[in-house]
């Protein structure tokens, strides 16, 4: 594996927020979380009626909630279980939310819980593993149950494989920017420099598709508006 190599340096990358922009962002989770809350609440009580139709708005998550079919929780053959992804999750939460706050752990573990066959969630989880490895330096995890050992170039390898199984170029969101972003971490780490350059124009460009450089409008106190704004501003720090 190639030596891992800081992303903030001298010459540029993420810079923290300041303190209130950080406080401000928790709240938002928290309220983000608490509508997620009383949404599924809904969604229970709505499936008595056939004719109920699923929400089109935008999960905390990046995708549409309208793509998130409930089923039991499972994991596929050829994904990563969640439980292991979940432990590097919660240490992005810990550790790295300051540096790229822009990821809601708790309804992106649910979302993949809900539709694990939903390539562009799994490829957004696995690209925030893959980037908080290479960041913290992480060693390979094992799987207990296969005794499969998961490092940094496998979890790599599965954003590429999500990626391959769905149009993500014609398919573009908040997770499909995020996504480019954090392969462009990981490839930093990595020390593929002109790989890492790619993948963050690529984000850039995604996010330009999806307007979130445009004015502010009436939907300026809109938490997915703001959280699209968020994400311009990363990018926007991160290639300085």
């Amino acid at each position: 594996m190639a030596k891992a190599c800081q992303l903030i340096d001298a010459e540029g990358g993420p810079k923290r927020p300041r303190n209130a922009t950080l406080n401000a962002i928790r709240r938002a989770r928290m309220e983000s979380s608490r509508a997620r809350r009383e949404e599924l609440e809904s969604s229970v009580i709505s499936t008595e009626s056939p004719n109920q139709h699923a929400s089109s708005s935008a999960s905390p998550s990046g995708t549409n909630n309208h793509e998130l079919q409930r089923t039991p929780s499972r994991t596929r053959p050829d994904h990563i279980p969640v439980s292991i992804l979940k432990e590097i999750l919660d240490l992005y939460d810990r550790k790295m939310f300051s540096v790229w706050p822009v990821i809601d752990v708790s309804s992106l573990i649910e979302d993949l819980e809900a539709a694990p066959d939903n390539e562009e969630l799994y490829a957004l989880a696995t690209s925030v593993c893959a980037a908080t490895m290479g960041q913290l330096r992480l060693p390979a995890v094992s799987v207990e149950c296969t005794g499969d050992r998961i490092s940094i170039d496998v979890m790599g390898s599965q954003v590429m494989q999500a990626r391959a199984n769905f149009d993500y170029r014609e398919k573009i969101s908040i997770a499909t920017v995020l996504t480019s972003l954090f392969l462009y971490v990981l490839n930093y780490n990595q020390g593929k420099r002109i790989a890492g350059w790619v993948h963050l124009q690529e984000a850039i460009i995604f996010a330009k598709v999806l307007r979130l450089d445009a004015e502010e409008s009436t939907e300026a106190q809109d938490p997915e508006y703001q959280r699209g704004k968020l994400v311009l501003w990363l990018l926007f720090v991160t290639e300085r």
